[in-house]
């Protein structure tokens, strides 16, 4: 037998040598190993390390702003569940998704972030991953269902507009780094660009106002209708104002969330501009009720009818990846004369579009800034 033959006959029994040695440790292990991961590792808003599908495909949105970041990112077809306030009390989210009335809102919980669930809802709804407050009983209450939470609050509030960008820009890449693929990573850099090329917009006409010249603001917040409720220390008001050409007089009250002061203290206050927010759902009746009450007949905005409703959004319009807009409608509204070549209608319109693949009408775009919904 020539050395040629040899050799064949050496690589054969080898070859067969490696593959009964494999087929007996995929025997042993009792399935085929994947030379594939099942499952990547991301860092949600908390700083936590969550393990997620690889490819993740079934999400459920709870907190307030997360339906409307996941949509902006390209992620709609990956929602399987939403509250049902994201899917019944703005106009603006149905417009620009047809799909939201086919999303479930099964799973129980209380509103906002002291929520409470039935954890047996989310294990039966085969999430891949759940978007969430940082409740930590509840976390634990997921990480020991063996449902990836992904918390999207920061772990510490901005005190600085630098801060609040750096803290939105991390949101929205984190998001798309959730998502995965190549589109929402795009759409969160074209997020990021927009929302830098506004804030420097505003911030180069505005930096440089001189005190006296910067309207006295008193922000109201919509829980009922009590006047009085507001929003204080921490709830970052005041550098957003401050950026938009103003002072917020209740920057630094302290007392929760939503502090309530005195009338006397508005009145000491003199506000020049009150803003309402739509975060309660009745801003028209509050601001009815300023209006009428003579008791604050002598505060400058009453007296001169600077009065204004925060616009609406898919979500709040400026508790979501829509804050950018929100910050120019602020801004027009203090200084009017140095916005007047802003065109509101105009800018929604570009940002329906670009984040939403949506073109807006005028006529939406205009009901809108009136406040159309919540």
């Amino acid at each position: 037998m020539n050395n040629k033959k040899l050799k064949v006959i050496a690589f054969v029994a080898i070859v067969m040598v490696v593959v009964s040695v494999g087929a007996w440790y995929v025997s042993q292990l009792g399935e085929e190993p994947t030379t594939k991961a099942e499952t990547r590792t991301i860092t949600d808003m908390y700083d936590r390390q969550v393990k997620v599908p690889l490819n993740v495909k079934r999400i459920a949105c709870m907190p307030g702003p997360s339906y409307e970041v996941v949509f902006m990112l390209c992620g709609k077809d990956q929602i399987v569940e939403v509250r049902k306030d994201h899917r019944d009390a703005y106009p603006l989210a149905n417009l620009t998704n047809p799909d939201l009335k086919n999303y479930s809102t099964d799973l129980t919980l209380t509103s906002g972030p002291k929520s409470v669930i039935k954890i047996e809802e989310f294990i039966n709804a085969e999430l891949d991953v759940v978007i969430y407050y940082y409740i930590p009983k509840t976390v634990k209450q997921f990480e020991n269902a063996g449902i990836p939470c992904f918390v999207s609050w920061s772990k510490a509030s901005p005190h600085t507009m630098d801060e609040e960008i750096a803290e939105q820009e991390k949101l929205i890449r984190r998001v798309a780094n959730l998502l995965g693929g190549k589109t929402s990573a795009a759409k969160a850099e074209e997020w990021c660009r927009y929302y830098e090329e506004k804030v420097q917009f505003i911030r180069s006409r505005t930096e440089n106002i001189p005190e006296a010249n910067r309207p006295r603001v008193y922000i109201g917040n919509s829980w009922g209708t009590n006047p009085l409720a507001t929003w204080g220390s921490g709830s970052g008001h005041d550098f957003v104002v401050e950026l938009c050409g103003g002072v917020d007089v209740g920057a630094d009250i302290k007392g929760g969330k939503f502090p309530e002061v005195s009338l006397e203290q508005v009145l000491a206050w003199h506000p020049d501009v009150i803003i309402i927010d739509n975060h309660g759902g009745k801003p028209n009746e509050m601001i009815k009720a300023i209006s009428n009450d003579p008791d604050w007949a002598s505060i400058p905005a009453v007296k001169n009818h600077r009065i204004y409703r925060i616009p609406s959004g898919v979500f709040f319009l400026d508790k979501a990846s829509s804050k950018p807009v929100y910050y120019l409608w602020l801004a027009k509204q203090l200084h009017p004369d140095m916005f007047k070549d802003v065109d509101m209608v105009k800018e929604m319109q570009e940002y329906f579009k670009k984040f939403y693949d949506y073109n807006l009408s005028v006529e939406d775009a205009e009901h809108a800034l009136q406040g159309w919904g919540k």
